[in-house]
């Protein structure tokens, strides 16, 4: 008879699956925002990261060609261009728009050309915004000398 009752008693009744399913999925959707808000916040710092690069790597390759170069971001494309002072020949480009892991809903840039003398020295200093979601936006900044840097504005 004991052999009987141990036998029935295995696994789980329909009602206890049901529950913990529910219990499952009431849990997910409790933390879906928390994990939409940090993967907007990780997309930003990776594209704020790129973009830091990015104008560190067009001061040095002017140095480098001893040639100027031209910075040049198209805003509504959100693409990050470096090219020769012309304009005519691309060396780098970076998509920000979704056609790589670089998504950004918003990009723009004072000014949105800049050219870079071999000396180290820009005609000028750039600051450029980017955002993914309202709460998730950083400002990056180069001076004239090079000096870049990623604030949240």
């Amino acid at each position: 008879m004991h052999q009987l009752l141990s036998a029935r008693r295995r696994g789980f009744t329909m009602i206890e699956l049901i529950v913990a399913i529910t219990l499952m999925g009431m849990a997910a959707l409790i933390a879906m925002p928390a994990i939409g808000r940090s993967i907007a916040a990780t997309r930003v710092q990776r594209a704020s990261a790129v973009m830091a690069t990015d104008l560190r790597t067009a001061f040095a390759m002017s140095a480098q060609q001893r040639r100027p170069v031209r910075i040049a971001i198209d805003e509504g494309a959100r693409v990050f261009r470096i090219q020769n002072r012309r304009g005519d020949t691309t060396y780098l480009t970076t998509w920000y728009d979704g056609t790589s892991d670089l998504v950004l809903r918003q990009l723009t840039a004072q000014p949105a050309s800049l050219v870079i003398f071999p000396g180290g020295l820009a005609a000028g200093g750039i600051v450029v915004d980017m955002q993914t979601t309202p709460g998730n936006q950083r400002r990056i900044t180069a001076n004239r000398a090079g000096q870049v840097r990623i604030t949240q504005p």
